[in-house]
C-alpha cells in the first residue's frame, strides 16, 4: 500500500477505496530507448477521490521500479499471491446474479466490491485507523521522521519524480493535481511518461536510458501455471458468458489480463529477492520452494549480473549520448547470450559425466566377455529420458555411423535468441551402476538410419530408447514430455502421473481431453499406453473409474444434435456445479445402477 501510493502519488483515501475492478494493464511506447519498445504500466481508475467529486474518471499509473525491493507492481503481485496461495482464498464468484433485488439490468457482481487494500473481509475497505497505525509503525521501524502518515506516499512520489527530472506538468498529471482549464480534465488521458519514469527511479529527461534487465527473463511455463492456475478457466467461462450482452464484463477481462502479467512479474522479481533474502518466509511456499524455481533463480540472477557489468564495461568510455542509446540493447543481448552459454555449459557437463559412465560400463562388459558369464544387472526402472534440446541445438546434426564420436565436436557460443526453459526437469535417477539413455545421444532431430548392425548391447539399448523418446516427442511435444517423470518398462517409456486437483466438474473433461497444469491429457496417455500408465495402483484405478463417468457423460451428450463442448460446459455449470463438488457429482453419476447418469441425460433434454 505504501509502495503503491509512493509511486502513483494517490491520496491515502484513494488507496483505501481502490477496488479489484479498478485495476488493468496499459502500456507506453518508448521509442527513445529502443525502436518499438512497449513498456507495461499498472493502471488504476479513480472516480471518487477527495479532489474529484464530479465523477470524472482519473487514471493513475505505475511502472515497474528500477529497484526490485521497492517496486509497487511486484508488491501488488505478491499481495495477490498471499491472498490466493498463502491465505488459500478461492477466486470470487465472477458470474453476475441477475436475480438480486438490489441491482438492476446488469445484475449483482460480487467481486466488484473487493478492495485491493481491504479489511479482513475483502468486501470491506481498510479503516483509516488501521492504515494510519500500519504506516506509523513502518516509519518508526525505519527511523523516518515525517509529520504526514497516510499522505506521505503522495508527497514522496511527487518529490521523487521531480528529483529524477520529471516536469512540473507531468508530476501534476501523475497525482491528479488540479489545473485550470478543461484540457487535462476532459481530453488528455495519456499517462505522463516522464513522471512515470521518474517515480520508478529512472531518468525522466533521458528516456533512452531506460533499461530493466529483469523484465527480459522468460520464466518456464511450468512455474507460470503454478500461479493463479484458474485464470484460463475463468477467461474461457467469461468468453462463453459474453455471448449474452448483459453478461459482458470488460473489468473482469482486464483483471484477468493483469493477473496473467503479474505471474511473470512475480517470478522475475522473486529471482532477485530470493538472492537477497533466501530465508524470507514467502519462499517457503510453492512454487518458490521447488527445485524448478531455485534452478531458474540461480540461472537468472547470474545472467542479469553479468549482463549489467558487461554493458557497463563495454560503454564506460563512449560518448554519453551513444552510451544511453545502446546500453539497453546491449544489456538485453548480453543477458540472452549469458543465459544460453550457461545452459549449454550445463548440458555439456551432463553429457561428459554420462559419457564417462558409458565408457566404464563398456569396459566392464568387455572384461566380463573373457571370463565366466555373469547375470547382467537390470536397467534401473527410474530413468531420465534424453534431454529435449532446443531447436537451435549446440550440437551439429549428424547421422550416427560406426565412426561417429561419442562427444560433440563443436559447441558454438550460443544462438542469437532464446527464452529460459528447463528442458530436463526430471528427478534424478536412483544411484545405480547402469547406464542412463541420455548419455551420448544426439538431439531428437537426428537420424538413426545408419545405425550399424554390430552395435554393442549398451549402444543398441541406448538407440532404442532414444527412438522411443523421439516418437513420444513427435506425439506430444517437448513441453508436455518434460512435465512428467518417466520409467523404462517393457522396452518403452512409461509416464508417471497423478490425477490433478480439480475445482470444477468441467476440469475433469479438461484433464481428459487437453491435460491440466502442463501435463499430457488422460486421453493421450490412454491412447499411447492403455491402462499401463496407471501401473495397476488401486487408488489410480479408483480415481479413473470415478472421473471416467464425467467423460462418458460428455461423450454421450456430444452425440446429440447441436450439443457442443461449450454448451455442455454451460449446462454442467448452470445445473450442477452449485450443488455438487466434482467428486460428489462423479459418485452421483455412478449411484443406483447409474440412475444419476440417466437423470442428467434427461435434464439435458430440456436444457436450451
Amino acid at each position: 500500500m505504501l509502495l503503491f501510493s509512493a509511486t502513483t502519488a494517490v491520496r491515502g483515501e484513494s488507496a483505501r477505496i481502490l477496488l479489484w475492478s479498478d485495476l488493468f494493464v496499459s502500456e507506453i511506447l518508448l521509442d527513445e530507448a529502443r525502436k518499438g519498445l512497449k513498456v507495461p504500466v499498472l493502471a488504476a481508475l479513480a472516480d471518487n477521490a477527495k479532489h474529484n467529486q464530479t465523477g470524472r474518471v482519473d487514471e493513475h499509473g505505475a511502472m515497474r521500479h528500477q529497484d526490485v525491493e521497492v517496486c509497487p507492481v511486484g508488491a501488488l503481485g505478491m499481495l495477490f499471491f498471499a491472498h490466493f496461495h498463502i491465505q488459500l482464498n478461492k477466486p470470487p464468484e465472477f458470474i453476475p446474479d441477475f436475480d438480486h433485488p438490489d441491482f438492476g439490468h446488469y445484475g449483482h457482481r460480487e467481486w466488484y466490491q473487493f478492495h485491493v487494500f481491504s479489511a479482513e473481509d475483502p468486501s470491506k475497505e481498510m479503516s483509516y485507523d488501521n492504515h494510519h497505525a500500519r504506516l506509523k509503525y513502518i516509519h518508526e521501524m525505519n527511523a523516518i521522521s515525517i509529520t504526514k502518515v497516510t499522505h506521505a506516499g503522495r508527497t514522496y512520489a511527487a518529490q521523487n519524480a521531480r528529483a529524477n527530472g520529471a516536469s512540473v506538468n507531468g508530476t501534476k498529471a501523475l497525482g491528479g493535481w488540479s489545473e485550470t482549464g478543461a484540457f487535462r480534465n476532459c481530453y488528455d488521458r495519456a499517462f505522463p511518461v516522464d513522471a512515470l519514469l521518474g517515480a520508478a527511479g529512472f531518468s525522466a529527461r533521458c528516456l533512452e536510458r531506460y533499461n530493466l534487465p529483469r523484465s527480459t527473463i522468460v520464466p518456464p511455463q511450468g512455474l507460470l501455471k503454478c500461479l493463479f492456475p484458474w485464470i484460463e478457466r475463468e477467461a474461457a467461462a467469461l468468453a462463453i458468458r459474453a455471448q449474452e450482452p448483459r453478461s459482458r464484463d470488460i473489468a473482469l477481462q482486464q483483471f484477468l489480463n493483469m493477473l496473467s502479467w503479474l505471474r511473470t512479474v512475480i517470478l522475475q522479481d522473486a529471482t532477485i529477492l530470493y538472492s537477497h533474502h533466501p530465508s524470507a518466509p514467502i519462499f517457503s511456499y510453492s512454487p518458490f520452494n521447488t527445485k524448478a524455481f531455485r534452478q531458474f533463480a540461480a540461472l537468472s540472477i547470474s545472467a542479469i549480473s553479468h549482463a549489467e557489468s558487461a554493458a557497463q564495461q563495454a560503454y564506460e568510455n563512449m560518448p554519453e549520448h551513444l552510451v544511453a542509446g545502446l546500453r539497453g540493447t546491449y544489456s538485453d543481448l548480453r543477458l540472452e547470450q549469458q543465459l544460453q552459454q550457461q545452459e549449454n555449459k550445463r548440458k555439456l557437463e551432463e553429457i561428459q559425466e554420462q559419457y564417462m559412465k558409458v565408457t566404464s560400463a563398456l569396459n566392464e562388459l568387455t572384461a566380463s566377455g573373457s571370463g565366466p558369464r555373469k547375470k547382467r544387472s537390470q536397467v534401473s526402472p527410474n530413468v531420465t529420458p534424453p534431454p529435449c534440446l532446443p531447436a537451435t541445438s549446440p550440437f551439429p546434426a549428424q547421422v550416427l555411423g560406426p565412426h561417429t564420436p561419442l562427444t560433440p565436436t563443436m559447441i558454438p557460443s550460443g544462438p542469437s535468441s532464446f527464452t529460459i526453459s528447463f528442458s530436463s526437469p526430471f528427478s534424478p535417477a536412483a544411484p545405480t551402476t547402469t547406464v542412463s539413455p541420455s548419455m551420448v545421444l544426439p538431439p531428437a532431430h537426428q537420424s538413426f538410419e545408419a545405425l550399424p548392425s554390430h552395435m554393442s548391447p549398451v549402444d543398441s539399448l541406448a538407440a532404442k530408447k532414444l527412438a522411443k523418446w523421439n516418437l513420444i516427442l513427435a506425439k506430444i511435444g517437448p513441453d508436455r514430455a518434460n512435465a512428467h517423470q518417466w520409467d523404462w518398462e517393457a522396452n518403452n517409456y512409461l509416464p508417471r502421473y497423478e490425477y490433478q486437483p480439480i475445482d470444477s466438474i468441467t476440469d475433469i473433461w479438461d484433464e481428459w481431453a487437453s491435460g491440466l497444469n502442463g501435463f499430457m491429457s488422460i486421453r493421450d496417455m490412454t491412447e499411447m499406453w492403455g491402462a499401463r500408465w496407471r501401473r495397476n495402483i488401486p487408488s489410480k484405478k479408483a480415481e479413473h473409474s470415478r472421473r471416467n463417468a464425467v467423460v462418458e457423460l460428455v461423450v454421450e451428450l456430444l452425440k446429440r444434435p447441436r450439443w457442443t463442448i461449450a454448451l455442455i460446459r454451460r449446462f454442467l455449470r448452470d445445473r450442477y456445479e452449485d450443488t455438487y463438488k466434482p467428486r460428489a457429482f462423479c459418485d452421483y453419476l455412478k449411484s443406483g445402477s447409474r440412475s444419476g447418469f440417466q437423470s442428467v441425460l434427461v435434464a439435458a433434454g430440456s436444457y436450451a
